[in-house]
């Protein structure tokens, strides 16, 4: 897997989708509100890297929500 960058403005009205693709790897796709794509992510080849993979991008995300929780947004 070739190694890129991307850059996004999240907006409340972005939607998420999220789907396997056999064993080999999985999907997680950012559209617009428009339903345009903006990002889409494709995992490493293979169950156990592409689990992984993701397994390090939600403790990301997690931990970004926590900071931002901890600033004093509302939780869920």
């Amino acid at each position: 897997m070739s190694s890129t960058s991307a850059n996004h403005h999240g907006q409340a009205s972005d939607k998420f989708e999220s789907y396997v693709q056999d064993a080999t790897y999985a999907v997680v796709k950012i559209k617009n509100g428009d339903t345009t794509q903006a990002i889409t992510i494709f995992t490493p080849s293979g169950l156990n890297c592409a689990a992984d993979y993701l397994r390090e991008f939600r403790n990301e995300i997690e931990s970004a929500i926590a900071a931002l929780v901890d600033l004093g947004a509302v939780e869920e």
